[in-house]
């Protein structure tokens, strides 16, 4: 589970976990059980929840599944060998994996010197691209306290000991999801979200993954990049209030 608290003083929760609130052979839950654990545990009811499967496939009740949508992720199904990965990325997505290495970029784990350069980096994006939202600095300080051992990955992009890019992954058992990508215009132009992504991948088969939740994708112009990876969409339950 991780929280985002937002700094206008909302709580976001994101709950991880690839199985949803139904596992295996368990028989489906009432969302109204779901709703309740999590007001137990955080003091409010859930304005947003996303499921990895139609609603009607987890809650029990027809009843409960007002509100509830249909929306669409890009999965991708990671195969076995870095070969093969180098097999099913194109067009950009392959050339722009090689453009900023080749050109000096290098990339490593963010340490805890990055972290300001890494939020101010957050912060103007935000700004650029009009964020509904921005998460305070000191979550992104305390998630290596916050999260079990091995849970997240924090990738950075430099260029010429400069971080122009970041980017944090998500682990939950079989399954990495892509969180948070950030960049400056240097980074941009090195293509660095590819470099990072292709990275990312990499390390996440080295750990036994076996997919990637690339996010879902409100345009086609969203959705193409991550098609270039080999990522198909999903359908996914959405509940909004």
């Amino acid at each position: 589970m991780v929280v985002e608290r937002a700094v206008d003083g909302t709580t976001a929760w994101s709950l991880l976990g690839y199985g949803g609130p139904a596992i295996g052979d368990a028989p489906p839950i009432a969302f109204e059980r779901l709703s309740q654990a999590i007001a137990d545990a955080t003091g409010t009811r859930p304005c947003r929840v996303a499921l990895p499967c139609p609603a009607e496939a987890v809650f029990s009740d027809a009843g409960e599944l007002t509100g509830w949508q249909r929306r669409t992720t890009h999965v991708l199904d990671l195969p076995a060998t870095a070969e093969a990965l180098a097999r099913a990325i194109h067009g950009n997505a392959r050339t722009g994996s090689q453009y900023g290495p080749r050109r000096g970029v290098v990339m490593r784990d963010l340490q805890p010197d990055d972290h300001a350069p890494f939020y101010e980096m957050y912060l103007a994006q935000n700004e650029r691209l009009h964020a509904a939202y921005t998460l305070p600095e000191d979550l992104f300080a305390e998630l290596d306290h916050q999260l079990p051992d091995g849970t997240l990955m924090r990738l950075g992009a430099f260029l010429d000991g400069a971080l122009i890019a970041a980017s944090l992954f998500l682990f939950d058992r079989e399954t990495m999801y892509h969180w948070v990508h950030v960049s400056d215009p240097v980074g941009k132009r090195m293509q660095a979200s590819y470099c990072l992504l292709h990275h990312g991948l990499t390390q996440a088969m080295a750990r036994g993954v076996r997919r990637v939740d690339m996010g879902s994708s409100h345009t086609e112009e969203v959705a193409r990049p991550k098609e270039r990876w080999g990522a198909t969409p999903r359908t996914l339950g959405w509940y909004g209030r």
